[in-house]
């Protein structure tokens, strides 16, 4: 609207001439909210089996299993895990704005949270410190003691940049479907709600400030799961179709 219409109707509304603003009761469009992809269990599953001789594989095994977010997998320190207590605390995080920022920050409140190491995960973090103490050996002045789980054989840990930039191309380089990194997350979530977990588990584990958060992201089903879904209603309810004609 432009000022020249803004005015008429301001003085068309002082004379009376009309009830009512009618921008009062215009109603604006609504946001479309953006839906992420997800990976099927076979995607996910193929995408491990790529990943020997790929610098950023802990970063990409940190946002499928434990369904962390870019910041959070590069924020990561040693010093965060706990092989002897079997836990992971999620409390650093590093992002990039106009310059690299690390920061002993979760994104709210419920992001600071502690997980499980899961099993099927925690020899290839032993070997990878162990790895990575040999590099502080071998690379001796040269090496830059980041102290994070994700970082170069010299020591520096990835940039936010590398993560996003470099996936695409490991996903391209093996035919896997284009999604984002932070997508991976997102199939974690997919993954647990199809396996049975509870909402509540869920935003537990992603550290969702809220369990509506939770549901509105990942509470779809499957095609597998939809159709699990008719049969059991058909299952469950005793008057049979043809009853019904």
């Amino acid at each position: 609207m432009t000022h020249c219409n803004v005015g008429a109707l301001q003085e068309a509304l002082k004379k009376n001439l009309i009830p009512y603003n009618p921008v009062d009761r215009a109603t604006l469009p609504s946001k479309e909210r953006f839906i992420g992809k997800a990976y099927t269990l076979d995607q996910a599953n193929k995408l491990l089996s790529v990943l020997d001789d790929e610098p950023m594989k802990p970063a990409i095994i940190l946002a499928l299993y434990y369904g962390l977010r870019r910041s959070e997998c590069l924020g990561l320190r040693w010093k965060d895990m706990d092989f002897n207590a079997g836990t992971i605390i999620i409390r650093n995080t590093v992002v990039k704005v106009l310059t690299i920022v690390e920061d002993e920050k979760t994104k709210s409140r419920a992001s600071n949270r502690t997980l499980m190491i899961i099993p099927e995960t925690r020899d290839y973090f032993l070997n990878l410190q162990r790895k990575q103490n040999e590099n502080r050996l071998l690379f001796g002045d040269g090496y830059e003691d980041s102290g994070h789980v994700c970082a170069w054989d010299d020591g520096r840990m990835f940039k936010p940049d590398y993560i996003s930039r470099h996936f695409g191309l490991i996903l391209d380089k093996h035919g896997l479907e284009r999604i984002r990194f932070h997508e991976l997350r997102h199939t974690t979530g997919s993954l647990l709600m199809n396996k049975g977990l509870s909402a509540k588990q869920i935003q537990e584990f992603l550290g969702h400030e809220n369990v509506a958060t939770t549901l509105q992201i990942y509470g779809h089903l499957d095609a597998e799961s939809k159709k699990e879904a008719a049969y059991a209603m058909g299952g469950l309810l005793e008057m049979g179709v043809n009853k019904l004609c």
